[in-house]
């Protein structure tokens, strides 16, 4: 809580506990709000004194004495204020409102600042925000702003949403972006498993998520078993969930096992041929070996390569087989990265069938750039090259100027390849 007040430069303070308040520490910390418009000091000076105060506000049993020209700066006092039996008596009572929150508000209306416990800042906006006090709904919801954090931007989003004005939108669209870049500190909370459906459907969609579709979908999956949508509902959740983007060994381990997701077939076999027709969805691992994924990282990437930009990784084991990453910087089509593989086991009469994935990691993982292939290896005569393996892949993997946006960190690229040998 303390960060939504440094975040800002809002003074931070430590106030005294009250006799009331039910808390260990001695102090409190607290924010002082700053940015509302004071009234003149004599008209200060005047309601502290309680002197021709006109207006009474009653709130929880506890009287104020308030001027009504500095009340009607609140939309919501101004209208109560004109209504027939208070132009009479000057008594107004409000409910749904603590009366420590209202004797903030008045603080703010008279001084055009207030000192606030850090824990109260969110019961204060919704009061703010119940007596339409701009000014000061559009300070507390700076400062909740700068002060998210992964157990709390949930429920500070659907506050947000709730109160629906248009000075909290900053603190909405805040509090959206840090749960899709905090996602995997986010999905832990109590906050994440409550959820509405709608609510759920806005975070994932449009590949904001900065997660691997394998970390969403097994976010999707925790929070369905907690919050039991109806099939409808899960339904409406996995089709922003792009299956052509998981490993395909995931997808036969974790997705087409789950119990949840059975009743979806369907839509789950849609989303995986999506972009890829030729792709064939295995419902089970006969005929199949599957491996695991081989990350390879290309340091000094810029300089790496031999005459004609290709650059080879490490020949690795997977799936009982050898295999080795191709990387053509340009040398295939000019201004583009080609990524091939090559499996130097299939040598002469062997061939070896397999389906792989080829993804270029980004630091920002759902930007990361994913494709599928499926191809028979072999010994391939070439003229004036006599026998070599084949590779496959891609010429036009991605444009090399594109690499800048978030491929290459630290001049570092990282290539993942994940590959299932079909035996049939």
């Amino acid at each position: 809580g303390l960060r939504a007040a440094l975040a800002t430069g809002t003074r931070v303070e430590l106030m005294p506990k009250r006799a009331h308040d039910a808390v260990d520490d001695d102090q409190v910390a607290a924010v002082e709000l700053s940015d509302g418009e004071p009234q003149p000091e004599r008209q200060i000076a005047l309601w502290r004194a309680s002197t021709f105060c006109d207006a009474t506000v009653v709130v929880e049993g506890r009287s104020f004495a308030a001027h009504r020209l500095v009340l009607a700066s609140s939309d919501f006092m101004s209208t109560c204020l004109q209504s027939s039996m208070t132009e009479q008596t000057g008594r107004v009572e409000l409910h749904d409102i603590s009366a420590s929150s209202f004797e903030l508000v008045l603080e703010y209306l008279y001084t055009g600042k207030a000192r606030v416990a850090v824990r109260s800042l969110v019961e204060l906006l919704e009061a703010a925000a119940m007596l339409q006090v701009q000014p000061l709904v559009a300070e507390l919801a700076k400062v909740l702003g700068a002060g998210l954090a992964g157990d709390n931007c949930l429920d500070l989003w659907a506050t947000a949403a709730r109160l629906g004005l248009p000075a909290v939108k900053p603190l909405k669209a805040a509090c959206l972006k840090f749960a899709c870049e905090s996602f995997a500190d986010v999905v832990s909370t109590t906050s994440f498993l409550s959820l509405s459906c709608p609510q759920l459907e806005c975070l994932i969609r449009g590949r904001r998520v900065h997660a691997s579709e394998e970390t969403v979908f097994a976010a999707v999956i925790k929070w369905a078993r907690a919050a039991q949508p109806s099939p409808g509902e899960l339904s409406a959740i996995l089709q922003h969930i792009h299956f052509r983007d998981m490993r395909p060994s995931f997808v036969s381990s974790e997705v087409l096992t789950e119990p949840l997701v059975a009743e979806h077939m369907q839509l789950v076999a849609k989303r995986l041929l999506s972009d890829q027709p030729q792709r064939r969805i295995h419902l089970e691992a006969t005929g199949r070996v599957a491996s695991l994924a081989y990350t390879w990282k290309v340091p000094s990437f810029s300089v790496s390569g031999d005459s004609e930009g290709r650059v080879y990784s490490p020949i690795f084991r997977s799936g009982g087989d050898e295999w080795q990453l191709k990387l053509s910087k340009g040398g295939e089509v000019e201004g583009y990265l080609g990524i091939f593989l090559i499996c130097p086991n299939a040598v002469g009469d062997v061939t070896v069938k397999a389906d792989f994935t080829l993804k270029l990691h980004n630091q920002t993982p759902r930007k990361s750039v994913q494709k599928w292939a499926e191809h028979e290896f072999k010994h391939t005569a070439k003229p004036h090259m006599g026998w070599i393996n084949e590779d496959w892949g891609w010429q036009k993997f991605i444009e090399l100027e594109k690499l800048s946006a978030g491929f290459l960190v630290d001049d570092t690229l990282t290539v993942e390849v994940s590959i299932e040998r079909r035996n049939e």
